[in-house]
C-alpha cells in the first residue's frame, strides 16, 4: 500500500513538473472533421394517374305490362269443391272410429276408478298405493293416445286439403292462359269488384272436374 502511494505521488510530481508546452506536445492532435458530402434531395415521384371509369349509359327501364285482373274467392272454392266435401266425409268417419276407441277406454278407466274406491277399506296401505300408481299410469297412457289421435286427424286433413289447393292453383293457371289475365286477387281483399272480373264459379267448376275426390287413407298404426 505504501509503495503504491509513493508511485502515485511520483507520478503527480512528474506531471506537475511538465510545462504547459509539454502537455500541448503530449496531447494528441485533433483534426477537424471532413465536411459531409452534400446530397441533393430527390425529386418526388409523380403520382400515378388514375383514369376514371366510364359510366355506362343509363338504359331505359322495361315498361311494365298493363294489369289484367281476375278475382277468385279461393276460400269458397276450397270449401265448396267436391273434393273438399269428400274429404270432410272421410274425416268424419275416421273421427268416429277414434271416438269409439276413446269412449271404450274412458269406460275402462271409470270402472277401474270405482273399483279402486271400493277397495280402499279392504286393501293394505301399500297395496292400495300400488293400485293407485297403476291407475294413474293407465290414465297418462290414455291421455297420450288421445293426443296422438288428434295429431293424426290434423295431419290427414292437411295432407288431403293440400291436394285441393294444388288443383286450385293449376286451374287458375289454365284460366290465365285462356282468359289472358296476369293478376289474380282474392275476393276477400276486393271491396267492390267490377262486373265480369269474378271467376269463382268458373274456377270451382274446373276444380270439380279436375279433382272430384281425394282419398284419405288411415295409416295402420293410427287405428
Amino acid at each position: 500500500m505504501v509503495r503504491v502511494l509513493v508511485l502515485l505521488a511520483a507520478v503527480l510530481i512528474a506531471s506537475n513538473a511538465m510545462a504547459p508546452d509539454a502537455w500541448a506536445q503530449a496531447a494528441p492532435k485533433t483534426t477537424a472533421p471532413a465536411p459531409a458530402p452534400q446530397v441533393a434531395p430527390k425529386a418526388p415521384a409523380p403520382a400515378p394517374q388514375v383514369t376514371p371509369k366510364a359510366t355506362p349509359p343509363a338504359t331505359a327501364a322495361t315498361p311494365l305490362p298493363p294489369a289484367v285482373i281476375a278475382i277468385v274467392d279461393v276460400a269458397q272454392v276450397r270449401a265448396n269443391s267436391l273434393a273438399a266435401k269428400d274429404i270432410q266425409r272421410q274425416m268424419a268417419a275416421i273421427q268416429e272410429v277414434y271416438s269409439v276407441e276413446i269412449s271404450k277406454l274412458e269406460d275402462q278407466l271409470r270402472a277401474r276408478e270405482q273399483e279402486l274406491q271400493r277397495q280402499q277399506a279392504i286393501l293394505a296401505p301399500e297395496a292400495l298405493a300400488q293400485r293407485r300408481r297403476e291407475f294413474e299410469t293407465a290414465v297418462d297412457r290414455a291421455q297420450r293416445l288421445v293426443e296422438e289421435r288428434n295429431r293424426t286427424l290434423d295431419r290427414l286433413f292437411n295432407e288431403a286439403m293440400s291436394k285441393v289447393t294444388a288443383a286450385i292453383v293449376t286451374t287458375l293457371g289454365d284460366l290465365q292462359r285462356e282468359r289472358g289475365f296476369n293478376m289474380v286477387l282474392d275476393r276477400n281483399v276486393v271491396l267492390v269488384p267490377a262486373p265480369g272480373l269474378d271467376l269463382t264459379a268458373d274456377a270451382l267448376a274446373r276444380v270439380d272436374q279436375r279433382l272430384p275426390t281425394v282419398a284419405v287413407t288411415l295409416p295402420p298404426e293410427g287405428r
